[in-house]
């Protein structure tokens, strides 16, 4: 079984000085803990800490997605869509463009995709209409676990209508919260 818990040492960073994005990621991360990176994460950092996460070595990948998502769970984070938004479309857009990546670190960020299902599909316009049947429009939303395969599939159907196939940091947060019932109910939950 593949563990997680080690920071990234230099073998596990090789090829980052190809990315632009990448190289500012090794100078903040290099050789830090979860807890010594949170402060490079929310206020406006989201969507950076997405786009370098997102071209990272695998390992350095999986090791501080968990840094994300410890920090979506911080009260720091409490009510920062914006940042909620970039961690659940760097899980998605990472898993569609490195297979495999995402999946074995998934029972590690699980907790933080529940807790944004559960705390940001209420509230109303961020939510919006896009999950009918899948999220209902109202304030109340369906449990994750309720989901059947088909309400995933076509949850996910029209996630892709929406969003098309780009992987960008823009993209709506309804759309997202559709992917997280979908990531939570089909990698997550047992």
């Amino acid at each position: 079984m593949e563990r997680f818990d080690r920071i990234p040492d230099e073998a596990d960073w090789s090829g980052y000085e190809n990315d632009f994005d990448v190289r500012d990621l090794h100078e903040r991360f290099f050789g830090k803990s979860h807890m010594q990176v949170q402060e490079y994460f929310g206020e406006g950092s989201s969507i950076s800490r997405m786009d370098e996460l997102m071209f990272s070595p695998r390992p350095v990948f999986q090791y501080y997605v968990q840094s994300f998502a410890l920090y979506v769970l911080s009260p720091t984070a409490a009510g920062d869509p914006v940042t909620a938004s970039a961690f659940l479309s760097l899980l998605e857009c990472r898993d569609g463009q490195d297979p495999g990546s995402v999946k074995p670190v998934y029972p590690l960020l699980a907790k933080s995709v529940e807790f944004i299902a559960d705390n940001y599909a209420a509230i109303p316009g961020i939510y919006g209409s896009l999950g009918k049947g899948v999220l209902r429009s109202s304030p109340s939303t369906v449990p994750p676990q309720e989901l059947s395969a088909a309400s995933r599939i076509q949850a996910f159907s029209r996630l892709k209508s929406v969003r098309g196939s780009e992987c960008v940091p823009s993209m709506r947060f309804s759309a997202n919260l559709a992917m997280a019932a979908i990531f939570h109910t089909s990698r997550g939950r047992k």
